[in-house]
């Protein structure tokens, strides 16, 4: 494995943008020990460790299913008043 340069290092709100996180969440989770950092006066993520991270966490909990927001449609309602939900 290469060594890894100063320039590696990316910090906190890096990091939440790499994984689509808040900065808040990723303090989270480093203080949990569940997402390794180099502590330098501040909270410092390599990107391999980052994608480490996510790839286990991929085969976690499933993503909630977003419901659509607003009245329902006709067909729906009608679908409803039938009985063939």
């Amino acid at each position: 494995m290469a060594p890894i340069l100063p320039t590696d290092w990316i910090n906190a709100t890096q990091a939440a943008a790499y994984l689509g996180l808040s900065r808040a969440r990723i303090y989270q989770l480093t203080e949990a020990g569940k997402l390794g950092a180099l502590v330098a006066g501040r909270y410092l993520y390599t990107r391999p460790e980052l994608d480490t991270w996510a790839a286990a966490k991929k085969n976690g909990r499933p993503k909630k299913v977003r419901r659509p927001v607003g009245r329902p449609r006709k067909a729906q309602l009608q679908r409803q008043e039938s009985g063939s939900v």
